[in-house]
C-alpha cells in the first residue's frame, strides 16, 4: 500500500515537472510572435523534442512550438523545418515504430525505444550547447599557446638580460664570455 502511494506521489511530481519542462520555451515563442521573425532561433530542438513528447499537455505545447516557428521562419527555413518535421515526426517514429513492432521482442522493444529516447533527449538539451564548444576549444588551445609563450619568452628574456650584464661589467673578448655567448647563440637558432 505504501509503495503504491509512493509510486504514485513520485508519478505526480515527474508529469508536473515534465509540463514545466515543456512550458519552459514559452518566453521564447512569446517573443518570436511579438517580433514576427524566429531571428537566430534554431527549430531542430522543439522538432526533435515533439518525436519524443510523452505525455498529451506536452505533445499539444510541443505542437504548437513547431507550428509557431514554422509560420514565422522566413521562407527558406520554413521549407527546411516542415520537410526536418516530416521526416523525423513521420517518416522516423514511423519507421521506429515499425522495426519496434516487427524486428525486436519484449525487453529488447524497451531497451531500443529508450535508447533512442535517451538520444534524442540528449541532442534535445544539449543542442544550444553547440554555439559554445567551438568557443571551450578554442580557449583551451589559446590558453596553452598564452602559456608557453610566457613560459619560454621568460627563459629567452633572462638569457638575454645575462648577456648585457656580462657586457655592462666589461667582461670583454675573454674565453669565457666568448663561450657563453657561442652557447647562448646556439641555443637560439636550434
Amino acid at each position: 500500500m505504501a509503495a503504491l502511494t509512493i509510486s504514485f506521489i513520485v508519478g505526480v511530481i515527474g508529469n508536473i515537472i515534465s509540463i514545466l519542462v515543456f512550458l519552459s520555451p514559452i518566453t521564447t515563442f512569446r517573443g518570436i510572435v511579438k517580433k514576427k521573425a524566429t531571428e537566430n532561433f534554431k527549430g531542430i530542438p522543439y522538432i526533435c523534442t515533439l518525436l519524443i513528447t510523452v505525455n498529451g499537455a506536452g505533445a499539444v505545447l510541443q505542437v504548437i512550438y513547431v507550428t509557431l516557428f514554422i509560420i514565422y521562419a522566413p521562407r527558406d527555413s520554413k521549407i527546411k523545418h516542415l520537410k526536418l518535421a516530416g521526416i523525423v515526426n513521420v517518416g522516423f517514429y514511423g519507421a521506429v515504430l515499425l522495426i519496434t513492432l516487427l524486428a525486436t521482442h519484449g525487453g529488447l522493444r524497451l531497451t531500443v525505444v529508450g535508447f533512442i529516447c535517451a538520444g534524442f533527449t540528449l541532442g534535445m538539451y544539449g543542442a544550444p550547447l553547440g554555439v559554445m564548444v567551438p568557443n571551450a576549444i578554442g580557449f583551451v588551445l589559446g590558453s596553452v599557446q598564452l602559456i608557453m609563450y610566457i613560459t619560454y619568452n621568460n627563459i629567452s628574456k633572462s638569457k638575454k638580460l645575462s648577456m648585457e650584464k656580462l657586457e655592462e661589467e666589461g667582461v670583454g673578448e675573454s674565453t669565457n664570455y666568448v663561450t657563453e655567448k657561442k652557447i647562448l647563440s646556439s641555443k637560439k637558432c636550434c
